[in-house]
């Protein structure tokens, strides 16, 4: 069964798998953004003489000129990443009754996040998309963070016995994301959020 929701996601079924896809929104000041930074660091560091230092001690000195080399194309990379998944990313969430897993690809390839069925402690819509609380001065679509979007996965304890959450949906309004939502419940309700009596 496929199924194209409000024009943001897709909802197909794979056996028993629910599968919904959602396309990165695009964001064309901060790829714009990017793309200048990239292409100024590339201006900047492309002519310089990187010609290593001669001498007897000057070992060190070498050694953190290709340190900062290492930096620079590291974060160079990264940036570049980060355009392409402006560009062509798409989130994809599969949930069936042995787990819930969140990808983020592009061209098929990326990283995941799989809470197992035993772990999850519910799947609810979030009125926020995440992140730090008041003005978010981080980029909403990070290629490798699952911590934002409108559908949040609760799982676990993590780290210093926090829940441990995965979220998708960065492309979905809080309406869209209710409708994915009561689609998965429908289907799966051991997913329902579990409340703790007290």
């Amino acid at each position: 069964m496929n199924y194209s929701g409000s024009g943001n996601y897709t909802f197909e079924t794979v056996g028993a798998t629910y599968r919904f896809v959602v396309p990165v929104r695009k964001d064309w000041l901060r790829i714009g953004i990017s793309v200048l930074a990239v292409v100024f660091v590339v201006w900047i560091v492309w002519p310089s003489d990187w010609g290593l230092l001669a001498g007897d001690n000057v070992q060190a000195a070498n050694l953190v000129l290709l340190v900062v080399i290492g930096v620079i194309i590291f974060g160079l990379v990264l940036q570049l990443l980060e355009i392409v998944w402006q560009l062509l990313g798409r989130e994809v969430l599969e949930v069936s009754d042995d787990a819930v897993i969140v990808r983020h690809q592009v061209l098929a390839i990326g990283p995941s996040r799989k809470v197992p069925a035993d772990k999850v402690t519910g799947l609810a819509v979030a009125s926020t998309q995440g992140g730090r609380s008041g003005w978010n001065t981080r980029r909403d679509y990070q290629f490798l963070s699952f911590r934002y979007g409108r559908i949040v996965v609760s799982g676990g304890k993590g780290v210093l016995r926090q829940t441990a959450t995965v979220r998708f949906g960065t492309g979905l309004d809080e309406g869209e994301a209710q409708q994915v939502v009561d689609l998965i419940l429908n289907r799966f309700p051991q997913y329902k959020v579990q409340t703790t009596s007290q």
